[in-house]
């Protein structure tokens, strides 16, 4: 899930920043490249504790975690 939402935001940051000749689309490009950067490391953050939290990153695993349940 998070290589196939990494190369889709890189695609995002091409296409931001395809008007070489501008200066406010070179500046939103950056901008928009730091602001995914953070959100992909909240994302990889969150993704971590769930994951230590549960053991598994399976959405029914951690939903059998959750209420209690194992198989």
């Amino acid at each position: 899930v998070y290589l196939g939402l990494e190369l889709l935001a890189l695609c995002s940051y091409a296409l931001v920043g395809v008007n070489r000749d501008s200066k406010i689309s070179t500046e939103a490009a950056m901008k928009y490249i730091v602001l995914g950067s953070l959100a992909s490391g909240l994302l990889l953050y969150g993704m971590s504790l769930i994951y230590g939290a549960t053991g598994t990153l399976s959405l029914p695993g951690i939903s059998d975690v959750i209420h209690g349940s194992s198989e």
